[in-house]
């Protein structure tokens, strides 16, 4: 075990870096879906592969999507290495709406792939290589499926967005089955140095000083950045403000609410591990620490990799 977990870890820090911050017929056939059972396209695994290699290939950012690809591979890949994926069923919630984890999910050998998230505006219902899979519109808050549904479940890149974090585990235990289990990883964090999210805007992004938002009130910020605020960025003064302090999209849950909501919930916690941060500016560190009165530790804390177990 401690071998896998510093696999997982490690395989977090090396892909995460620039991310935004991816059988058994009898219990197939009982799995409960809130879309029915709409008839379905058939592909094969290499279909699906070059399908996303045609889509990441025609994109401005391919090399950004190829980053989050390979990142949702690994991270299936892991999960597979700690509990097996093959003939489980699988949920995904924040799910890549480009197929990148039901991929490599498929290769895994699952017997059904379900992948949800608030981003995905196409509904998909598809089966690989004797893999049925699906992608719909869903809230981690409001699962639309019966209890006792899911072998497996995963989260990647996804809890530091969710509003109501113990309403989304609780959902995870009533839809996970009995000896069923989670991998849950996620960062930036809203207390790490880029908690404010803005490194998909990169050009504005590099202007912030680390741990800036929890230091500056959003006067203070727009001030600062009044002074450097590049022409034609990609989001102008006021929406850059509005996107740290206001945008509905990032949680801004702290390291020290989130790990209590973690071990609150009623999923056993097999193991936690930090995603630790990478920046050196002492000087900012000990400033955000006087402010927020948050440790060094939690405040070099980016992310959080989570493995847990429903008892019962």
């Amino acid at each position: 075990m401690n071998n896998l977990r510093h696999k997982l870890r490690m395989t977090v820090l090396k892909l995460a870096n620039g991310v935004p911050v991816p059988a058994r017929p009898s219990v197939s056939e009982s799995l409960p879906l809130p879309f029915g059972t709409s008839e379905k396209s058939i592909t094969t695994l290499r279909h699906l592969s070059e399908s996303i290699n045609s889509f990441n290939s025609n994109q401005s950012n391919k090399d950004l999507l190829d980053r989050i690809r390979s990142y949702n591979h690994e991270i299936v890949r892991c999960f597979d290495d700690l509990s097996p994926l093959a003939d489980t069923h699988l949920l995904d919630i924040g799910a890549s709406p480009h197929q990148y984890a039901m991929e490599k999910s498929v290769e895994c050998g699952v017997a059904c792939y379900v992948g949800v998230g608030l981003d995905i505006d196409t509904t998909l219902s598809v089966d690989v290589l004797g893999s049925r899979c699906h992608l719909r519109n869903m809230n981690a808050q409001s699962l639309q499926f019966e209890n006792n549904s899911f072998d497996r479940i995963m989260s990647m890149s996804t809890f530091e967005h969710i509003a109501d974090v113990p309403q989304a585990l609780s959902e995870i235990h009533r839809v996970l089955r009995p000896g069923g289990t989670a991998l849950i990883t996620f960062e930036p964090l809203w207390t790490c140095s880029y908690g404010h999210h803005l490194h998909q805007y990169e050009e504005i992004a590099q202007l912030v000083p680390p741990w800036a938002h929890l230091i500056w009130n959003r006067d203070q910020m727009r001030e600062y950045l009044s002074r450097i605020f590049p022409e034609n960025a990609s989001l102008d003064l006021e929406q850059t403000i509005h996107w740290i302090y206001e945008n509905p999209v990032i949680n801004r849950v702290g390291i020290s609410e989130m790990r209590d909501h973690i071990y609150s919930s009623a999923l056993n916690i097999v193991w936690i591990v930090p995603i630790p941060e990478t920046t050196d500016d002492e000087g900012q560190l000990h400033l955000a620490s006087d402010v927020t009165g948050y440790s060094y530790d939690d405040l070099m804390t980016r992310g959080l990799s989570i493995f847990m177990k429903k008892i019962q």
